[in-house]
């Protein structure tokens, strides 16, 4: 009721708009009613008219048959010519007996006039040289023979459409053929039209009858009617008057649908200020050529219909407007009245603070909402109001099913004429206001504690507070601070607009955050991380500034020294791989049109040399080299260090013979004798070169061409330079043969994507997945990436691949949502694609049209195997997906690309270690160093850390120990397709994997000892091999070395205390000789088994020491 209340001016226009419809389709209904009785009636006249006008010919037609048969020589020629007897004769004979009546019947319209026989038009009197047609089976005659009776019908005789009565003659039960009379339609129409007031015209319509149409003459002046016209020839005023009337039909598409029809049906319109009635009665039977008898009267009844109808719908409008006038004032009035209440009622309903009215007997007579908002139901109010009516200005604390509120109560009595009438009684909730005044005391209490530096200030930058964290970074007393400016701290490294963007931010965000130069009380400079907020009033303007800092002295050193080791070698101070590629890009850049040949230097026997003298001495070696390469090079050449003994040059070639000299003066620089701490050796140099353009690839294949090209002077002898043979090379047909496989392939649909999971060993759940692609080749099965990503980089196709993949891994994130799973889904994005305006264009489009609600749970993953040429653009690409929501996340992260500057330049989340290190760091101390270091620089920079490749328990144990808590491998799961990930997803038990957190490793020391035992394990597994086609020598020669250079440093520097585990150290280093043999290649096999039998032992040492270190650490 309230709801029509409220809406009552909708609903009484609703209201009377319904009854004003219902008035105008009632008397629309009764008038159409009316018309139609008068159609009814007209129509069954008409039909009545034309009824009698046939039956009149009929009885004057069969006087007429009867009249010819009662002739004896008629009925006799009509016998004998069934007989074939005298056909000419006969013919001849009726014609001449007959003649005088054909002219009788013309003069009376009847134009046709046929005797004929059971199977032809024996004689046609109006066409005789048609005497002797055969009969069609489908005429009105053959029907009458056929049925022994009288056939009256329309029927199309030759050139002319005519109503036609057949006769057939029977004599003595025999039938010997029918007499056809036919009244052309001008005759009917000139009959019909003797009714007074009315004219009658008989007209054809949609003749759909293609073979008929030719039979029939149409008149030529209706053009009107499209293709309906008059089948008359004679024209009449009246007719003429009536045609006038029908063809100004105004809707000549109804006229002409209804004509179609071949049903009967009447039409009304004004013409000329009268009305007519038009009544069109189908006079043909169904499913052949509509013709319609139409009668054109004057109907001025129809026009006082319409004015007496129109009246009534007025009358009743004005009356219905009366009505609903008066309802509409009546509930004006009644709101007017109700209106007052309701607002009260409305006020008291609003207010947040709990009101209750009682009666003079304590009885609760009204509640406003708030109340029931804490007490939940009346009967707990009840409950209450004893203990509430006890209070009155003061504060109360009421419980409720565990649940305390702390009110301030008022209450007054309400005196009417000098009588109690009631007590009204308001709580004021003032718990908020209570727990914010006890949390603002235990937040001063943390702030005074905190860690980090503090400082409050007022809106004029005055500050009013610091905590104990900022005196001890800065070195003033609160007295030296309070009430002074937090300028007295500037340094004087930044220039004033640097201030001016920190007040701008402030003003505009309210937040700003950055690192900053300040300066002690002592003047020592030094940098912070600040972050600055702004405390705003009730009113919303600013209130309070709050600074919070720490102190990054440290991490700016660590910093540095990696921004260093990015671009340069630690041990010689020159460009690294990454500098080099991107210094010889440039360089050739700068030098076209000339030939720039990349040379490929690495020591012959240094790692030999390594083991026997150690990192120390070998890096002064490694010095000694550099410094007499420098001088031989010319002035624009690029140099670089790459590992421990590789060094990389790229010059300008004018002359292959002078290149050869250059490098030839270079080798002959190293191989002189260098003198180190008493030690006098002497190196050879192996050289690869390639030359640019010749080698037309980009600068880091040009690198590794170098490198192949180097691989083959030391498998011919060493010490020779070789050029790369860029003929030899089959990797280039056989990258263009992938590469067409490959677009087939995406056109074809094969490349499906798989889903790896991600697993939290801390939240004990499924973070997240990585998006892998798997090719499903039709003819080769299932295809691994590594097997067609490498042909796809920096191909043509790679853009059209990426848009492939990303639109894929979008309808995975739908399919999963629509699943209810909302983990994050990462896509590996290589950094060519990245800077690809046609691919990012790609994803922002489809962003908007199908996943921008779905944005949080997508991560892009750069690869940074290979380095990003723009990284401004990079980092503004990705700066904008991560507003977006996008994660973002480095994969392969420390294989030597940009591990530093993409960690500083880029807005990433997330680091992933490659799994070239966690599957091997278990088993080499080096791969286990560059783990533990990448998981410090990840923390340093507060990025979450997921770990590639964990394949086993230990591993996983030993990188939670390290710091890594999110795993991503085969111990967790291999790659799924995503119907499988679901699956696994809803039924992962996760108990066994969390139990690795404790299983293993208690400290880092452990780990690394452990690391070792395995790799001295896989150097005697490797050894095993020695001299078959098995042995492996360059993991052989790597992994030794990288357990030697352990154990002569770290390893000693943690453990030197421990006299068990140097007594090992010595043992193994003391197998050196034998080593160095295999190194070269000539250890005697008849010794091998004893050699390594030794070694086994020496195995079981190390591990015996391995558990007591363990055991005491324990």
């Amino acid at each position: 009721m309230q709801r029509i209340l409220d809406n009552y001016r909708l609903y009484i226009l609703v209201l009377f708009v319904i009854t004003s419809i219902f008035i105008t389709s009632f008397l629309i209904f009764t008038f159409s009613n009316e018309i139609k009785s008068v159609y009814t009636f007209s129509i069954s006249n008409l039909e009545s008219r034309f009824n009698n006008n046939r039956d009149k010919y009929d009885v004057f037609l069969r006087t007429e048959v009867r009249t010819i048969l009662n002739d004896p020589e008629i009925v006799d020629a009509i016998k004998n010519i069934n007989m074939n007897k005298s056909v000419v004769e006969y013919r001849r004979l009726l014609f001449k007996k007959l003649y005088k009546n054909y002219k009788l019947y013309k003069e009376k319209g009847i134009e046709i006039f046929n005797i004929c026989d059971t199977n032809s038009i024996f004689l046609n009197f109006n066409q005789p040289e048609l005497s002797g047609a055969i009969l069609y089976r489908k005429s009105l005659a053959y029907q009458a023979i056929e049925k022994k009776e009288v056939v009256i019908g329309y029927e199309t005789y030759y050139d002319r459409l005519v109503y036609a009565y057949n006769y057939p003659i029977i004599m003595d039960g025999n039938i010997y053929g029918v007499i056809v009379f036919g009244f052309s339609l001008s005759a009917i129409q000139e009959d019909l039209n003797q009714i007074e007031g009315v004219q009658h015209i008989i007209l054809i319509a949609g003749n759909e009858n293609e073979n008929d149409k030719f039979l029939v003459k149409l008149s030529d002046n209706l053009d009107c009617f499209y293709e309906h016209d008059l089948l008359l020839k004679e024209r009449s005023d009246s007719l003429e008057f009536a045609k006038k009337i029908i063809s100004n039909y105004p809707d000549k598409k109804e006229l002409s649908g209804k004509l179609d029809s071949g049903k009967d049906f009447f039409l009304y319109y004004k013409f000329d200020n009268e009305y007519y009635l038009m009544l069109f009665k189908q006079i043909l039977p169904e499913g052949t050529t509509h013709i319609y008898l139409v009668s054109v009267t004057k109907a001025p009844f129809i026009g006082t219909m319409i004015k007496r109808y129109i009246t009534q719908g007025v009358l009743g409008i004005v009356f219905n407007i009366i009505i609903f006038t008066g309802l509409f004032l009546s509930f004006k009035f009644y709101e007017k009245m109700t209106k007052t209440e309701k607002l009260t009622r409305e006020i008291s309903q609003s207010l947040k603070d709990s009101l209750i009215i009682l009666d003079n007997n304590g009885k609760i007579i009204y509640y406003n909402p708030s109340v029931i908002k804490f007490f939940r139901d009346i009967a707990n109010l009840t409950k209450k109001i004893e203990y509430i009516l006890s209070s009155n200005d003061q504060q109360i604390t009421i419980d409720l099913d565990g649940e305390s509120k702390i009110f301030y109560v008022y209450k007054n009595d309400v005196i009417v004429s000098g009588k109690k009438e009631a007590t009204v009684v308001l709580l004021f909730d003032i718990t908020e206001k209570i727990t914010l005044s006890e949390k603002f005391k235990l937040a001063y209490e943390i702030v005074k504690h905190n860690l980090s530096g503090i400082v409050i200030t007022d809106i004029n930058g005055i500050i009013i507070d610091v905590n104990d964290a900022f005196l001890r970074i800065t070195g003033y007393d609160r007295d030296d601070v309070i009430g002074k400016k937090p300028s007295i701290l500037k340094s004087g490294i930044h220039d004033e607009k640097f201030y001016e963007d920190i007040w701008e931010n402030l003003s505009k965000r309210g937040v700003w955050e950055g690192e900053i130069w300040n300066k002690r009380k002592n003047n020592e400079i030094y940098p912070e991380y600040l972050s600055i907020f702004t405390i705003n009033d009730e009113q919303g303007r600013p209130k309070y500034y709050v600074g919070s800092f720490i102190e990054i002295s440290e991490i700016k050193r660590y910093e540095e020294k990696l921004e260093f080791l990015a671009y340069y070698n630690e041990v010689t101070k020159l460009p690294n791989k990454r500098f080099f590629i991107e210094k010889v890009r440039k360089f050739i850049h700068d030098n076209p049109g000339k030939d720039v040949a990349v040379c490929y230097l690495d020591l012959d026997g240094f790692k030999q040399f390594l083991d026997k003298y150690g990192l120390e001495v070998s890096n002064k070696v490694i010095n000694q080299i550099s410094n007499r390469i420098m001088p031989i090079l010319k002035k624009n050449d690029i140099i670089a260090h790459f590992d421990e003994d590789i060094f990389v040059i790229a010059t300008i070639v004018d002359d292959t013979k002078e290149l050869e000299d250059y490098l030839e003066k270079i080798q002959f620089a190293i191989y002189r004798p260098i003198t180190v701490d008493g030690v006098v050796w002497k190196f050879t140099c192996s050289v690869g070169v390639t030359i640019y353009p010749e080698d037309n690839e980009i600068p880091s294949e040009l690198v590794r061409h170098a490198q192949q090209a180097m691989f083959q002077a030391k498998s011919r002898g060493k010490n020779r330079i070789l050029f790369f043979d860029p003929i030899m090379s089959k990797q280039l047909a056989i990258k263009k043969e992938k590469l067409a496989m490959i677009e087939r392939g995406l056109k074809n649909k094969e490349f499906i994507l798989y889903l790896q999971p991600k697993f939290n060993v801390e939240k004990k759940e499924v973070v997240g997945a990585e998006v892998l692609v798997r090719w499903v080749h039709p003819l080769h099965g299932l295809i691994p990436p590594s097997e067609f990503i490498p042909y796809i980089s920096n191909s043509d196709i790679e853009v059209e691949f990426d848009k492939y993949i990303v639109s894929r891994a979008f309808e995975c994130i739908d399919y999963l949502y629509s699943r209810g799973l909302k983990v994050k889904l990462s896509i590996n994005v290589s950094p060519n694609a990245l800077l690809n305006e046609e691919l990012i264009d790609f994803i922002r489009e489809t962003l908007l049209t199908d996943v921008k609600e779905k944005s949080s749970i997508i991560e892009i993953e750069i690869i940074e195997s290979t380095s990003i040429t723009n990284l401004d653009k990079a980092s503004e690409i990705l700066n904008e997906f991560s507003k977006i929501g996008f994660g973002i996340s480095v994969d392969d992260f420390g294989t030597g690309y940009a591990s530093l500057d993409y960690i500083k330049a880029l807005p990433i989340d997330t680091v992933k270690i490659d799994r070239t290190f966690v599957v091997d760091m278990l088993s080499d101390p080096t791969n286990l160093n560059i783990t533990e270091v990448i998981i410090l620089l990840a923390k340093a920079f507060n990025k979450e850390i997921v770990a590639e490749g964990v394949e086993t328990v230990e591993t996983a144990s030993a990188l939670y120990k390290l710091g890594c808590n999110i795993f991503q491998g085969y111990l967790i799961s291999k790659p799924l397709p995503i119907e499988e990930f679901v699956n696994m997803y809803h039924r992962f038990n996760d108990i066994s994997i969390s139990q690795l957190i404790d299983t293993h490793f208690k400290t880092k020391e452990e780990i690394e000892i452990y690391s070792a035992v395995n790799a001295f394990s896989r150097i005697i597994d490797l050894l095993i091999n020695y001299g078959s086609h098995d042995f492996d020598q360059n993991s052989f020669d790597r992994l030794y070395f990288n357990l030697m250079s352990w154990l002569r440093n770290k390893g000693v520097y943690y453990y030197k205390k421990k006299e068990m585990f140097v007594q090992i150290i010595n043992e193994m280093l003391n197998t050196n000789d034998h080593i160095e043999k295999v190194l070269k290649n000539n250890y005697p096999k008849d010794m091998l088994y004893d050699f390594i039998q030794e070694l086994n032992k020496l195995m079981e040492k190390l591990k015996g020491t391995y558990k007591k270190i363990c055991n005491e650490q324990t």
